[in-house]
């Protein structure tokens, strides 16, 4: 415990974007006179969830008028559905100019540090700033990416986010006992680690696409939804924002036409999008990650980080039932280090 918060303050946000590789140092942004189609490329061509979106002209940070992300797009896309689209509608509607997203809603702000700030300031200031319940905004509903002035570097800018400090924990923190003999249980009695599976919104595997996204859309649990089986309510997979993006950029048109579309299922439209068939569908591309009762911290941190997985599962026992427990984000992660940081005070 003690050594988790000797690493986080000895180390600044300067040496975590040094961790960084070259390619996600730099901030990737695009003006609102980009298109729906462009955002939406972004988005699967660098595997991310959010893109700022600032002025063609002008200087950081004034210049950028906040974050966008996948579920602003996808909603935006969503307007009037469901609907039997033509192919030039779909067409039409990816021409779109960012600037008519921005219309319809507010971009999710973002916040600015400085390099030289402490990676437990960064942790306790900007992703767990109170422990007053009440006041606190809800950590599942905001934006959590922060655009870095860079004073040591010879870039000028860049943008952190959780899973950029929780790799970094996990590399130099690797050895550590707290992360290697610390069991995810024990986490949860104490500072309530999962979210429980009562708590967790739920759709059925045959429910249309359209009205699914609308839970995924309005959930606050990291816009998560349990993917359940129609008969037991047993849980099959689960699905996010990203999960309804298509696998190539080539297909957004077929990902319009079909999201839109009335009767068509979550499973017949994830299929179609990701071009694989429905026997493979909820074991490939949907397996949710398990956790079972004698896993530890650095295993959590490596199927997040090492598996890219942004939630993993609790479940009972070791049968195959996979009887859910609750299920954890890296932002419910986030916020427990950062009690135990505070608790190490």
């Amino acid at each position: 415990m003690i050594e988790l918060r000797r690493i986080l303050t000895n180390a600044n946000v300067s040496s975590l974007i040094r961790a960084k590789s070259n390619q996600k140092r730099q901030i990737l942004a695009l003006p609102p006179s980009a298109t729906v189609e462009t955002a939406l490329i972004c988005f699967i061509e660098n595997d991310i969830t959010a893109i700022p979106i600032m002025s063609e002209h002008g200087a950081l940070p004034e210049s950028v008028f906040g974050v966008l992300l996948i579920v602003d797009v996808l909603n935006f896309l969503l307007i009037d559905a469901p609907d039997d689209l033509h192919k030039n509608h779909a067409t039409r509607l990816l021409r779109e100019p960012l600037a008519q997203i921005m219309k319809c809603q507010e971009l999710h702000q973002l916040n600015v540090v400085e390099d030289r700030i402490a990676l437990i300031d960064v942790l306790l200031k900007y992703w767990n700033p109170t422990e007053d319940k009440e006041n606190q905004l809800d950590p599942l509903a905001t934006n959590y990416h922060l655009l870095v002035k860079c004073t040591t570097d010879r870039m000028q800018w860049s943008i952190i986010t959780p899973t950029d400090l929780l790799r970094y924990v996990m590399f130099y923190g690797q050895k550590s006992d707290f992360l290697q003999h610390t069991f995810i249980d024990d986490l949860d009695r104490q500072y309530s680690l999962f979210i429980k599976w009562a708590s967790v919104k739920k759709v059925h595997v045959d429910e249309e696409a359209w009205k699914a996204f609308q839970e995924v859309s309005h959930t606050l649990h990291s816009d998560l939804v349990a993917v359940v089986d129609t008969g037991n309510n047993a849980l099959m997979a689960h699905v996010s924002s990203r999960d309804f993006l298509p696998a190539s950029s080539n297909d957004l048109k077929n990902m319009v036409l079909a999201l839109r579309m009335q009767g068509n299922s979550l499973l017949s439209y994830l299929c179609a999008i990701k071009n694989v068939s429905s026997g493979a569908a909820t074991h490939v591309m949907l397996d949710p990650v398990l956790l079972r009762e004698n896993y530890t911290l650095h295993d959590v941190l490596g199927k997040m980080i090492g598996g890219r997985a942004h939630h993993l599962w609790r479940v009972k026992g070791s049968d195959h039932a996979n009887v859910p427990i609750g299920v954890v984000g890296i932002r419910n992660l986030i916020h427990v280090i950062a009690q135990v940081v505070r608790s190490a005070i």
